[in-house]
């Protein structure tokens, strides 16, 4: 009951929120003088090394992969029966729209997620719509790593003509560059450098997941079917090009591998796409006074905003006892970043927790709530999970948001006292 009760706040999210914003148009922040490639010179560097989108090397100290992302039981790679495709001007249309991308070595499918990336989705597509990939090529093919493509003629010129402003950039949707994820190529350290080139993961390369410079790279979608095409883009025969990391990187196809053609098979849902877009492109001081806004007026009543930063709207106020540091707590929760991204839930069945093992916005929320009650809780980066995030799940430096209906406060049971041999109680 609980589960099927928190999810209006998924449901009514969008319209809620930009009922709220009306007269206002926000727009998506990207760096006032991006760079004019996406692909600078550089000197080459090992296989071993070169995997990111035109990325640096990563840290030593990259954390590993979480464990929520591990590789695909059934390989994305691996070729399926083509399905049905519906006509590209199909009324009806979802968040998960489709694309065929036809190229001299064969042909593909990568299925979109507007749902996660909205703001992505949309300038790929619109792109598509443009015939702009029609004839570019991939231009870059790191058998061990990806393939890119998207922004380069055969003749290895930079294709500029039609290209529009960078957007901004949606990593930490909760996509990850695992193999067969298809993501946008960005200048390193401009996070929201992102405009025609994309590339595809040939196997798993969470480095990018990574924000060494803030940010990592965004995932939009996947590799449907058609792997068979991505095998053999991979397995060309490459070499340098003077025009091309002034002729030092051996990662051109000999051949040039064309891009014939994108065509929509499986249509989106723009009128859905563009409400997630515009709360994508806020950014997070006005999503947060946006959701504690909506918040607030289904409430009926004002949020608490306290000295540490934590913002709370009670929903339903308690009539038990509250919680102290030394208590254990029974509570249904659901946890959200602003982006309306659920990462972790309890769903039916309450989690029990001790007190002082909770995140510090837990803590500071908690203690006047009173059982029975429900609250949301707006926890700043410093009373949750700090600059390093949760690898997989919450991105550095994030607010985040809690949902939770305190069901018993329990005292914490003492650790059983060990006596030794012979000897006498206290």
């Amino acid at each position: 009951m609980y589960r099927k009760s928190c999810y209006w706040f998924r449901d009514r999210i969008a319209s809620g929120i930009l009922a709220c914003l009306m007269g206002c148009q926000p727009t998506a922040r990207v760096e006032t003088e991006p760079p004019t490639t996406n692909d600078p010179v550089r000197v080459e560097r090992p296989a071993s090394a070169d995997r990111g989108p035109n990325m640096p090397p990563p840290s030593k100290n990259a954390e590993s992969p979480p464990a929520n992302t591990k590789r695909a039981e059934a390989d994305p790679l691996i070729e399926r029966p083509a399905s049905n495709e519906p006509a590209a001007d199909s009324a009806s249309g979802d968040l998960y729209p489709k694309v065929r991308v036809e190229t001299t070595k064969g042909s593909f499918v990568i299925e979109l997620n507007a749902a996660a990336a909205p703001i992505t989705v949309l300038n790929f597509l619109q792109y598509v719509e443009d015939g702009f990939y029609n004839g570019t090529i991939f231009h870059r093919v790191l058998s061990n790593a990806m393939v890119q493509a998207g922004g380069y003629t055969p003749d290895m010129e930079e294709k500029k003509e039609g290209v529009r402003p960078p957007i901004k950039s949606e990593w930490g949707n909760g996509l990850t560059n695992r193999q067969g994820s298809v993501g946008m190529v960005r200048q390193p350290g401009f996070a929201h450098s992102a405009t025609t080139q994309f590339y595809i993961n040939l196997v798993d390369n969470y480095e990018l997941e990574v924000p060494n410079d803030g940010a990592g790279y965004t995932v939009f979608g996947r590799v449907g079917e058609g792997g068979g095409a991505i095998q053999a883009i991979s397995a060309a025969e490459l070499g340098t090009h003077p025009k091309y990391a002034a002729g030092k990187s051996a990662v051109v196809p000999k051949e040039p591998i064309i891009i014939k053609s994108i065509r929509v098979i499986s249509p989106l849902n723009r009128v859905e796409a563009e409400k997630l877009a515009k709360l994508s492109a806020m950014n997070e001081s006005e999503l947060l006074d946006a959701l504690i806004a909506k918040y607030e007026k289904d409430a009926g009543r004002k949020a608490v905003r306290t000295e540490s930063g934590l913002a709370y709207v009670d929903l339903k106020i308690g009539s038990g006892a509250s919680p102290t540091l030394n208590d254990a707590v029974e509570v249904l929760y659901r946890g959200l970043l602003l982006n309306n991204r659920e990462f972790e839930e309890s769903g039916d069945e309450a989690k029990t927790f001790e007190m002082s093992g909770v995140i510090k916005g837990w803590q500071e929320g908690l203690q006047s709530m009173q059982e029975r009650g429900r609250r949301v809780l707006f926890i700043p980066p410093a009373l949750g999970f700090g600059s390093s995030g949760v690898p997989g799940k919450i991105p550095g430096d994030s607010t985040i948001v809690f949902d939770i209906e305190l069901l018993v406060v329990k005292p914490v049971k003492p650790a059983p006292l060990i006596r030794f041999p012979g000897e006498k109680p206290d």
